[in-house]
């Protein structure tokens, strides 16, 4: 399918510009063209420097003094600079208003972009931070089909905050050191990765950034940015290795830990494709990594098992039987309904680590 695209670059080039090169491809000087048509070097400088609007009359004198066959040449490019340049300053006005939004805001307390006097400069360093040169370079780094992420469906995010998340998510995966990813090795690390679900500590983002290094696969939480409406998602760098990134929206431990296996899942299956989480319910993929997440927690062997458990007696038993925190089991119950929504959640886990 053939697709018409209009260039609207963000820069303009001046008819005095043109007017330069022009000079300089026929070997003329300023003074020249001064002798040439009649005008004096300070209004030719004026039109150099953009200070003179070429009218009708000025376009015939410069193209007769050119040799240009269309006396209107110059007045067409004096338009065309004015149309650009009354789109740019509108652009650059919508533009500015993203120092506004709330995902740049954060950034901005959090440190990760400095905020100037000059608008503009604001922008360019925000322009900086997600390492791109052009406005519509932003834009396009928001578009909601870049990675492979899993997200509520009840709730409707924000691609900046989305695209802000993701970029601090990035520079933390630098800062990390890994080798080549390694899948046999992944495989059992996740299984080792089960085990801290039962004490999980301060010093679990640590242990978990290590032991997924171990395998070849960097692992970074980052905090999260409102509206963002993600949990995790999975991106393969530069290397080809896996990043995978969660944050603690929620704050529960159970929430965490599934998010975290379910992701695992995309990486351990070779999933690489960039889709959307959340949308593609019946997408094979996204059900054999819920299945594999659920199944690593509480394996499918006791599926029976958590149709009786409604206790609280009942539950810290059989989280203990099966090596994974209460908080786990009675999030699955819940999402089972096998119990309301609201009942013993004080077994589940807050998770409240400094992130990022």
């Amino acid at each position: 399918m053939s697709r018409n695209y209009v260039f609207e670059p963000d820069w303009v080039v001046s008819p005095g510009e043109v007017l330069e090169d022009v000079l300089d491809e026929k070997g003329m000087t300023w003074e020249n063209l001064s002798e040439k048509s009649g005008l004096s070097l300070d209004s030719i400088q004026s039109i150099r420097g953009g200070e003179t609007v070429i009218d009708d009359g000025l376009s015939f004198t410069l193209s007769r003094a050119l040799g240009y066959s269309s006396p209107d040449y110059w007045k067409r490019l004096q338009n065309l600079y004015d149309k650009d340049c009354a789109r740019l300053a509108s652009s650059n006005s919508q533009y500015r208003l993203i120092l506004e939004t709330k995902p740049i805001k954060d950034l901005i307390a959090r440190g990760f972009i400095v905020k100037e006097e000059d608008a503009t400069k604001s922008v360019d360093n925000v322009l900086s931070f997600f390492g791109v040169t052009t406005v519509p370079a932003l834009r396009k780094m928001y578009s909601d089909d870049m990675v492979s992420l899993r997200h509520s469906e009840k709730v409707v995010g924000d691609p900046l905050a989305l695209a802000c998340w993701l970029r601090c998510c990035e520079l933390e995966a630098e800062k990390v050191k890994c080798g080549k990813y390694d899948q046999d090795k992944f495989k059992e690390a996740l299984n080792e990765a089960r085990s801290m679900t039962v004490a999980m500590g301060n010093d679990l983002p640590q242990r978990l950034q290590e032991l997924c290094a171990s395998c070849g696969v960097v692992f970074v939480v980052v905090e999260e940015f409102k509206g963002c409406a993600t949990n995790g998602a999975v991106i393969w760098d530069e290397a080809d290795r896996p990043v995978l990134m969660v944050n603690l929206r929620g704050k529960r431990a159970d929430i965490f830990w599934f998010t975290f296996f379910h992701e695992a899942a995309h990486i351990l299956f070779g999933d690489k494709r960039r889709i959307i989480e959340g949308l593609n319910e019946a997408d094979d993929a996204e059900v054999r990594a819920n299945e594999f997440s659920q199944n690593i927690l509480i394996p499918d062997q006791y599926k029976e098992e958590l149709k009786t458990l409604t206790t609280e007696e009942s539950i810290v038993k059989f989280a203990k039987k099966v090596g994974v925190h209460p908080g786990i089991v009675v999030g699955r119950l819940q999402y089972e309904k096998i119990i309301p929504q609201k009942k013993f959640n004080k077994l589940k886990m807050k998770v409240m680590w400094v992130e990022g």
